[in-house]
C-alpha cells in the first residue's frame, strides 16, 4: 500500500505519480522610519501536499474514485493521511482538485485519467467545529494538545521525510522514462541529479543517527540500513547515468523497497517525535 486518504486506500497499480510537501513560514514585515524592514517570524503556516494520482480502469474504477474524492472535497471533510509504512502526516482538507481524462470508452466509462489534489492541513481536527474547521472558540488548550518534540528525534525523522520525498520524485522521473522514451535520456539525466542529492540526505542521515544522544537503541536499524541505502541509491544511479532505462527501472524497484524498509525502521523514532501531555 502506497498511502490511504480517509477511507480510500492506494495500493499496487493504483498509487501517485507525484508527491510533494510545501511548508511556509508566516514571516511579518515591520515597516520602519528610515531604512529596510524589520522582520518577525510569526510561525508555521499550515503545511500543503501535492498528489498526483493517476489511475487506470484495470485497476480502478476512476469515476467512483473520483467522486469520492470530489464529494470529501465538497464537504470540507478533513482526511487522515497515513503512508504504506503507518507514518501518520496528519488531517487535510482537499482545497483543490483538477482531472485529466486521458481516454473514455465509447460508453462513457473513464478509461485513464490523472488527478491532481491540493491538500492543506488541518490542525487540531479532533476538536474542530460541526464542518471540520477550527474556530477560535474551539481551539484546545495546550495541556491537551499534541506538542511537536524537538532535538535528534525530529532532526532524524526530518532527514528520512527528505530522502522519502527524493525517492518519489526519483520513481516519478523513471516513470516518465518509460512512458515517454523518445525523451527517456532527458528524464534519467534529471533522475541522476536527483539520485546524487539523495546520497547527501542519506549521509546527513547517518550523520545524525551516529551523533544523536537522545534516542538510545530506537535507532540502530536505521543505522544498519544505511549501507544498504547508499548501495541501492548507487545501484539505481549508475544505470541513470549510462541511460541504461531497464535497469535503472529494476534497480528502482531495489531502492523503492529500500525506503519502505525505512519507514519501518524508524517508526520507534517516529513516535518520538510528537507527546500528548
Amino acid at each position: 500500500m502506497y498511502f490511504t486518504l480517509g477511507d480510500i486506500k492506494f495500493e499496487k497499480l493504483k498509487g501517485f505519480s507525484s508527491f510533494g510537501i510545501r511548508s511556509e513560514q508566516d514571516i511579518a514585515e515591520h515597516a520602519i522610519i528610515e531604512g529596510k524592514p524589520r522582520l518577525q517570524n510569526a510561525g508555521s503556516k499550515a503545511d500543503e501536499l501535492g498528489l498526483g494520482i493517476h489511475l487506470n480502469s484495470q485497476f480502478s474504477n476512476c469515476k467512483k474514485d473520483y467522486d469520492a474524492l470530489k464529494k470529501s472535497k465538497e464537504a470540507g471533510e478533513a482526511l487522515v493521511f497515513i503512508d504504506g509504512a503507518g507514518i501518520y502526516y496528519g488531517d487535510y482538507v482537499i482545497r483543490s482538485m483538477e482531472v485529466a481524462i486521458n481516454n473514455i470508452a465509447p460508453d462513457g466509462t473513464w478509461i485513464d485519467v490523472d488527478i491532481t489534489l491540493t491538500l492543506a492541513e488541518n490542525y487540531y481536527t479532533t476538536e474542530a467545529s460541526p464542518d471540520q474547521f477550527a474556530t477560535l472558540e474551539k481551539m484546545p488548550m495546550a495541556s491537551t494538545g499534541v506538542i511537536p518534540v524537538t532535538g535528534d528525534p525530529a532532526l532524524i525523522m526530518k532527514d528520512v521525510q527528505k530522502v522519502s520525498t527524493g525517492a518519489n520524485h526519483v520513481d516519478s522521473l523513471l516513470d516518465k522514462a518509460k512512458r515517454f522514451e523518445q525523451n527517456a535520456n532527458a528524464w534519467m539525466d534529471k533522475a541522476t541529479g536527483k539520485l546524487s542529492s539523495i546520497t547527501g540526505d542519506i549521509n546527513s542521515l547517518q550523520s545524525r543517527l551516529t551523533n544523536a544522544l537522545t534516542i538510545g537503541t530506537s535507532g540502530a536499524a536505521l543505522l544498519n540500513q544505511i549501507l544498504a541505502l547508499q548501495s541501492s541509491v548507487n545501484g539505481v544511479m549508475s544505470y541513470t547515468a549510462m541511460h541504461d532505462l531497464q535497469n535503472s527501472l529494476l534497480n528502482n524497484v531495489l531502492f523503492q523497497g529500500q525506503i519502505t524498509q525505512m519507514f519501518t525502521n524508524s517508526a520507534q523514532l517516529a513516535n518520538m517525535t510528537a507527546l500528548r501531555i
